[in-house]
């Protein structure tokens, strides 16, 4: 057997953790992450999703969006039964058994955690003698609020608390951010229910393991190793190692004329300083990077493009956060043409959203809506299954209001509802919500 590399310690630590919640026989894991732990249980989470590679359990991780907590347990419960069907015909290929397990009727259901309850429930008297525990990994695409983020911990905590409702097979695992968590509250009151761990892992401590065994004394060794080392610093807001690293890496990169690396050190430095309201330092960064970007794709760097849009928009970022708005504007107006040139359909529309939206800041109504319009006419390219789950929705609900006159609206409602259906508007999410945006 081939000796494990330190990473692969790491996820054994995990796995140990895990086997210690399990032996307490309480229905959920409230893992309290950083940065590097998250990486490290999402590595363990895929290797066991693939039943029971490593571990005795079923991991199902769920991704379902929190829209509504009544009706949360009730879309997971969709979610399950959606992926078990998909995977019909794959089980009754590579088994040559037939597939046992048949839909949940939860019509009847008295509630959404219920109707939860009855189809893990039947996954485990389908699949059950393959596994010890179904275990439903809960990590959400979207979240309306943390308040009702809460609200569904809180009555699902109380919900498997009680025996009698919820199977004792079924297993749920939530990731809390350790510096911000927000279920410290319901994990004291459920204590019954509910089990707080922080994973004994090292991430940092492990990547330095991992590169100095692979280190062959090569300029590229020495890169990646400042480069990990900077990227740590920049997460735990070390200012003294960012610039440390930094200038160590840029030295390596700048010698061998690794533009793109090069680039990839200054931004990661940018962000450092704009976190310790270090403005100009980072856009100095910013702009050398686009300088780098640009030195690349001349030399016919594959890549280099793309890293230059990052560039700009990564200063246009900076000056909309600082609330100057014709300096973004222009930067994201700049990075929309870039995107349309080098194939970005996706970086193309939401650069020009973003124009509007700094446009629309600054009153210059006639302006964002033209923006707004180039955004939608960008929006043509993007994949049709993408478009729904994109910014697209935010374009339309700026010309909703950016409209000269009723028909310009009639006719661009016509076009959303071509894109995304008729019911396009509650595409976009209420105001708590936090929507992803690549810009």
């Amino acid at each position: 057997m081939a000796k494990k590399n330190a990473i692969e310690k790491e996820v054994d630590k995990i796995e140990n953790q895990w086997e210690d919640f399990v032996s307490t026989g309480l229905p959920i894991l409230r893992w309290l992450v950083t940065t590097g732990s998250n990486q490290l249980l999402s590595t363990f989470i895929q290797v066991q999703e693939h039943m029971g590679v490593t571990v005795s359990d079923f991991f199902l991780p769920l991704y379902s969006p929190l829209k509504n907590p009544e009706s949360f347990a009730l879309d997971l419960a969709g979610e399950i039964n959606g992926r078990m069907e998909a995977s019909r015909e794959t089980v009754e290929k590579e088994s040559n058994q037939p597939f046992t397990w048949i839909k949940p009727d939860i019509s009847q259901c008295l509630n959404a955690n219920a109707a939860l309850a009855i189809t893990g429930q039947h996954i485990i008297e389908a699949f059950g003698t393959g596994f010890e525990n179904l275990v439903l990994v809960i990590r959400p695409s979207e979240i309306s609020s943390a308040s009702e983020w809460r609200d569904w911990w809180q009555g699902i905590a109380g919900f498997t608390g009680d025996k009698t409702r919820w199977p004792q097979r079924i297993k749920l695992v939530v990731f809390d951010n350790q510096k911000q968590a927000q279920l410290n509250k319901i994990a004291q009151e459920n204590k019954t229910s509910m089990l707080s761990m922080v994973p004994p892992v090292d991430l940092k401590g492990a990547m330095n393991q991992v590169f100095s065994d692979a280190d062959d004394g090569s300029p590229g060794a020495a890169y990646r190793k400042h480069f990990v080392a900077l990227h740590h610093a920049v997460e735990e807001n070390d200012l003294v190692s960012v610039e440390r690293e930094s200038v160590a890496a840029l030295a390596i990169a700048g010698k061998h004329q690794w533009h793109e690396l090069w680039v990839a050190v200054l931004l990661n430095r940018a962000s450092a300083y704009l976190t310790n309201q270090r403005f100009d330092d980072a856009i100095n960064d910013y702009r050398h990077a686009q300088r780098f970007a640009k030195m690349g794709e001349e030399a016919g760097k594959p890549g280099c493009d793309k890293i230059c849009m990052q560039a700009y928009l990564s200063e246009a970022s900076a000056w909309l956060s600082q609330q100057k708005l014709p300096e973004a504007t222009a930067l994201y107006q700049h990075c929309a043409v870039l995107a349309e040139k080098i194939g970005e359909s996706f970086f193309h529309m939401d650069c020009w959203r973003m124009a509007s939206f700094c446009q629309e800041r600054q009153k210059l109504k006639t302006e964002a809506w033209e923006s707004a319009l180039n955004a939608l006419d960008a929006a043509a390219a993007i994949e049709p299954e993408i478009r729904s789950n994109s910014t697209l929705p935010y374009v339309g609900d700026a010309l909703m209001r950016l409209a000269p006159s009723a028909e310009e609206m009639s006719r661009t409602d016509t076009l959303l509802r071509s894109y995304l259906g008729d019911e396009w508007r509650k595409l976009i999410a209420q105001p708590e919500k936090k929507t992803e945006s690549a810009c």
